[in-house]
């Protein structure tokens, strides 16, 4: 859902913290935290039709971690005339 920021909210979500979300921006969130986000009043819904600036994401440390360790995992190839079983 898209939603422009009302009021800045404070806290966390799931152990996301909500300090990275500005008054005026436009973020696509998830349902369930858009839902959070509205009941709380913090936002508004943002419809398709009209015009919006950039779209911002909000950051996911989570997403980040797992970046990260994809990136650093060892490889599991064996060298060149070796077989592993």
């Amino acid at each position: 859902m898209r939603l422009r920021i009302l009021t800045r909210p404070i806290g966390s979500i799931d152990g996301v913290s909500l300090d990275q979300f500005r008054v005026g921006e436009v973020y696509e969130l998830g349902t369930p935290v858009a839902c959070v986000f509205l009941a709380e009043q913090w936002a508004e819904l943002v419809l398709e039709d009209q015009a919006v600036g950039v779209i911002k994401k909000p950051f996911d440390p989570a997403a980040l971690l797992d970046a990260i360790s994809s990136a650093i995992q060892p490889s599991r190839s064996a060298p060149d005339g070796v077989t592993l079983s």
